[in-house]
């Protein structure tokens, strides 16, 4: 879970969960950034519980989020989820 790996990033990565390299290149991304990856489905109409309860703790610390492989990827909608989780 990214709360246990990244509890006070900066950013986040969010990749598609339904592809793997998108998942790749987000993790390499994040670790090098000191970021978390934040998998979401690209389908979601909303977040799961575990990634609304990270993105309610990681909005203090939180300022940029990027999304690998663009709006074809994961379209601006479940990015608007994200930005919302994060109170923004």
């Amino acid at each position: 879970m990214a709360s246990a790996v990244a509890p006070n990033a900066n950013g986040i990565a969010l990749a598609t969960g339904a592809n793997f390299p998108d998942g790749l290149a987000g993790a390499a991304f994040a670790a090098r950034s000191g970021w978390a990856l934040l998998l979401v489905n690209p389908q979601a109409d909303a977040l799961n519980v575990d990634q609304s309860a990270y993105l309610q703790g990681a909005r203090a610390s939180v300022r940029s989020v990027t999304t690998v492989g663009g709006t074809s990827a994961l379209p601006e909608s479940v990015a608007a989820l994200v930005a919302a989780g994060l109170g923004a």
